[in-house]
């Protein structure tokens, strides 16, 4: 599948065997199979949402790992450091100690762990990948910044005839809807 008919997804798919060449080449593993998607990572400390995430083939009904890349990114070498960063996830676990750090040092990051930026040899190897690949498809998002210490509050909200529902109180501060079952409103329950 090309990029160009695949759009991001394919490009993404089209840059996996060149980053798994860089890892089987330190680790003498082979990289598992893994779904790769752009997509919000999940959490994230304070006000920085991670610009990727690895999710474990355990928490798959088909067994096979998980890679989101952050839509917030579009430059075609942090794509790429990304992507390789969590296919080192694949490989070795979550976290950044141990063994990661010691295949993300082989492979040319640096400190820190966490963010994984490429040292010179690898940025280097990084662009060589994005000439041959072509332009990244994709054109950054930015969402609107958190609001500094702000909480997602869900609150219960029930109806008559029992269908409930969680809503988010700092997004529908005067929540107002009938079920679509019964057509009575909903009330709220905690």
């Amino acid at each position: 599948m090309s990029a160009d008919a695949a759009g991001r997804q394919g490009w993404l798919i089209d840059a996996r065997p060149r980053l798994a060449a860089i890892l089987e080449a330190v680790t003498g593993e082979r990289v598992p199979p893994a779904y790769l998607s752009v997509g919000f990572p999940k959490g994230g400390s304070g006000r920085r949402r991670p610009s990727g995430q690895c999710w474990s083939g355990t928490f798959s009904k088909d067994g096979r790992h998980h890679v989101f890349i952050s839509p917030e990114e579009d430059d075609e070498v942090v794509v790429l450091g990304i992507l390789l960063h969590e296919l080192i996830h694949t490989i070795v676990g979550p976290g950044h100690r141990g063994e990661f750090v010691r295949v993300s040092r082989a492979v040319g990051f640096a400190k820190p762990w966490s963010k994984t930026p490429p040292g010179p040899a690898l940025a280097l190897r990084l662009r060589a990948i994005g000439k041959e690949l072509g332009r990244y498809p994709h054109a950054a998002l930015t969402p609107p910044p958190r609001r500094q210490g702000s909480t997602w509050r869900y609150r219960l909200w029930r109806c008559p005839c029992g269908f409930e529902m969680l809503v988010d109180s700092d997004r529908f501060r005067h929540f107002a809807a009938t079920c679509s079952r019964c057509g009575k409103p909903f009330v709220e329950v905690s």
